[in-house]
């Protein structure tokens, strides 16, 4: 796409309008955790790190019980009367799609009041973050067993409530921020590739949202998936196709990889 294009819809990734920290964030903080700010962070920017629909980022530092030291961490905090705004949409939408398999009951072969309600679970679902939080520590552990962690990483989540997900800060930048023309750039893009393609064959759900501002190129050399907040899975009949198409293809065997696909 023509490069002008491309920046205008890259603001669609990660830079949607912020809400004012004092007013509307750190309200949501210290009531889902119980706590006042000071009690929770050592410090904490007030300046958001990235804001999208559903939420925003801030840098934060916390104390280490153990030791009293520093750890520098990132703040997911779910904005205000976002959870109200979507129930009622899609509150809507349900009845909508009632009313129209209703009026037009053929409507009724394509299982709409069906999708409707997996629409429903998939988005509710993204508003909770102690959902991510397992997500986060399962794709860890996954990453970890295929002996990918050497290549990719996740951050590892310390407290998580519903509205609000502490988690380490991983240092790097986004890998749409990247050089196109970089080796590292060209590496990091093959990782996502092998490490998003081989949780879809051998994990339970795969990164639903992957896009160039969620994964993060570290200064280590490692790339990092951030954003569990949408996640994937393929139903059974579609993944032992997949399994067997990957099989053929492995083996150069088209008439297989024909037959799978």
């Amino acid at each position: 796409f023509p490069a002008e294009i491309v920046e205008e819809f890259s603001a669609c990734l990660d830079d949607t309008p912020s809400v004012n920290f004092e007013t509307q964030i750190l309200p949501v903080i210290e009531a889902s955790m119980n706590k006042s700010i000071r009690e929770i962070f050592w410090s904490i920017d007030p300046v958001p790190l990235a804001s999208a629909s559903v939420a925003q980022v801030h840098a934060a530092i916390i104390k280490n019980q153990t030791d009293n030291s520093l750890i520098k961490v990132a703040v997911k905090i779910r904005k205000p009367h976002v959870l109200q705004s979507l129930q009622a949409d899609l509150q809507f939408v349900t009845t909508a799609a009632n009313a129209l398999e209703s009026i037009a009951p053929q409507l009724s072969r394509i299982n709409l009041a069906n999708l409707i309600t997996d629409l429903n679970e998939q988005i509710l679902g993204e508003l909770d973050f102690t959902q991510e939080a397992q997500r986060l520590e399962s794709f860890s552990k996954f990453l970890h067993d295929q002996n990918l962690h050497t290549v990719a990483t996740v951050p590892k989540p310390i407290q998580a409530t519903p509205d609000v997900l502490i988690m380490t800060r991983l240092d790097g930048y986004p890998l749409a921020n990247a050089k196109p023309n970089d080796p590292k750039t060209k590496q990091a893009v093959a990782t996502m590739l092998r490490v998003w393609a081989a949780s879809v064959l051998y994990h339970d759900f795969f990164h639903a949202d992957v896009h160039g501002s969620n994964c993060f190129l570290l200064h280590d050399g490692r790339l990092a998936f951030l954003d569990f907040g949408i996640v994937g899975s393929l139903p059974p009949s579609t993944y032992d196709s997949v399994l067997r198409m990957a099989d053929a293809y492995n083996t150069n065997d088209d008439y297989r990889l024909a037959k799978a696909l």
